[in-house]
């Protein structure tokens, strides 16, 4: 009131201010002035350089970052220079701004690609071992499991009439008794073959070709039969 103050803070002057005070203040800001325009150039003749092989994209964004700070912060500083409050908080903020710039842009994506490969990982994992499962059925299918037969012809859309895999035929596998073996082979052509009648406009040709070739298959099914049968 009346011109006169009513806060009061006290500050550190040097008695005699000479020209060494402000030569250091001229060439501490022009050192760093200069490094921090010379990274931001660099940074943007490598700004087409791939981020596989360099990371001269995060670099470039910690430079522009720091650059704005100090290019809004320095003059925001002279400002507020008669606030002690107002230039501690400025400052702090600068500092918090200067090392987030630094490490967020070098870490962050880092970690951001790391969880991905972790993700993609077990993708892969999950992946290969459904398909070393399927091939196990397969094999299995091939030397002719029955329990496996049984499954393959329920995916089919088979049932256990058409698979001749029944709970007695697993009875009889428990007891270690023969039972037949050639089951698969009789769910896939009776699933392509068995039951299916001619579409409207097809040769008739084609349909006696395939009943040709479901009688010369049965012939060659029940010889396998009989074969095993008096082998077992």
């Amino acid at each position: 009131n009346f011109g006169r103050p009513r806060h009061y803070y006290s500050t550190c002057h040097p008695v005699d201010a000479g020209w060494d005070d402000l030569f250091f203040v001229l060439v501490w800001g022009a050192i760093n002035i200069s490094a921090l325009l010379y990274a931001n150039f660099q940074a943007y003749q490598g700004r087409c350089i791939l981020t596989e092989y360099s990371e001269s994209q995060y670099i470039g964004i910690s430079m522009a970052i720091l650059l704005q700070s100090f290019v809004i912060g320095v003059p925001v500083m002279v400002v507020v220079d008669d606030s002690p409050t107002a230039r501690f908080v400025l400052r702090t903020c600068l500092v918090f701004v200067t090392v987030v710039a630094v490490l967020v842009p070098i870490f962050l994506p880092k970690m951001i690609f790391l969880r991905q490969w972790r993700a993609h990982e077990k993708r892969m994992e999950r992946k290969m071992l459904l398909n070393l499962k399927k091939q196990r059925q397969m094999d299995a299918l091939a030397v002719g499991d029955g329990s496996l037969t049984s499954w393959y012809a329920r995916q089919m859309g088979g049932s256990s009439k058409i698979s001749g895999y029944s709970r007695s035929s697993r009875d009889r596998d428990q007891r270690g008794e023969p039972h037949e073996q050639n089951v698969g082979i009789k769910i896939i052509a009776r699933h392509d073959y068995e039951g299916e009648t001619p579409r409207s406009g097809t040769n008739a040709d084609e349909s006696s070709h395939r009943r040709r070739f479901y009688d010369r298959f049965h012939s060659s099914a029940s010889s396998a039969r009989r074969l095993f049968d008096g082998a077992s």
